[in-house]
């Protein structure tokens, strides 16, 4: 791809390394014609050194025009639109096709977290963060039980290490981050199986633990649903090829 002085104006840092690139490459032919070139009758002006290519310096294009930001400034315009209520459909068909893809765009459209929304189901986003802050400490006694057999340090360590992971998701289900519903599910989905392994010792309680983590991962996807209506399984709802929203 030739990309001509027209069709891209480069930040002020490309035109310096191009120009630093020109004066070595001048400087490297006058050297070689004023010495040993010389012996041969060649003049410094008879070849015109090449144009440095684009494909020998370690930065990419993005860096020169700044387009690397630019899905991240569509991201903020669309959130910026949803907020004033414009419709998700229309902010589809405005973006499309400027910057970034149209799964890239509609999943902008679909993680957006309504604040009428999240005002409405916030009675149900507490149970969630309270079910995570008890599970953190559930999960901190059994770290700690796994860390006794290491050394007393270990008691602590492994104890808030496991402590910490439903405290992230108790955070991100208080800032209405899709990202933390979306890993929740996926995690909690991976784990039912395993809880399943010990069901021929301990069939009670086996098959407890199970009914709760699943109970757990259907209110999760419950109140995701809520908040995200626009969201499928882990992405953004599509029908007949097309992303459609519920506007």
């Amino acid at each position: 791809m030739v990309i001509g002085p027209k069709s891209m104006r480069l930040k002020p840092r490309a035109q310096e390394v191009l120009s630093q690139a020109h004066a070595t490459r001048a400087g490297a032919g006058k050297c070689f014609f004023g010495g040993a070139g010389a012996r041969y009758g060649l003049k410094a002006d008879t070849i015109r050194p090449k144009r440095p290519s684009f494909k020998s310096f370690p930065l990419s294009l993005s860096y020169f025009t700044g387009t690397h930001m630019k899905k991240k400034e569509i991201k903020a315009k669309v959130h910026a639109l949803l907020a004033i209520g414009t419709p998700k459909t229309e902010v589809f068909e405005q973006f499309s096709g400027q910057g970034a893809t149209d799964r890239q765009l509609a999943f902008s459209i679909a993680s957006y977290a309504d604040p009428n929304k999240r005002l409405i189901h916030q009675r149900k986003v507490n149970i969630l963060i309270g079910i995570m802050f008890i599970q953190a400490i559930l999960a901190f006694f059994v770290g700690a039980e796994i860390g006794a057999k290491s050394g007393p340090k270990a008691i602590w360590a492994v104890g808030a290490l496991l402590m910490l992971i439903p405290l992230l998701f108790a955070l991100g289900f208080y800032k209405g981050w899709v990202g933390a519903y979306n890993a929740y599910i996926l995690l909690t989905s991976m784990d039912l199986p395993r809880s399943l392994q010990g069901f021929s010792t301990r069939p009670i309680a086996t098959t407890i633990g199970f009914i709760i983590g699943v109970a757990l991962l259907a209110y999760v996807w419950y109140v995701r649903r809520q908040l995200f209506p626009d969201f499928a399984f882990f992405g953004p709802k599509k029908l007949k090829g097309k992303y459609v929203f519920s506007d």
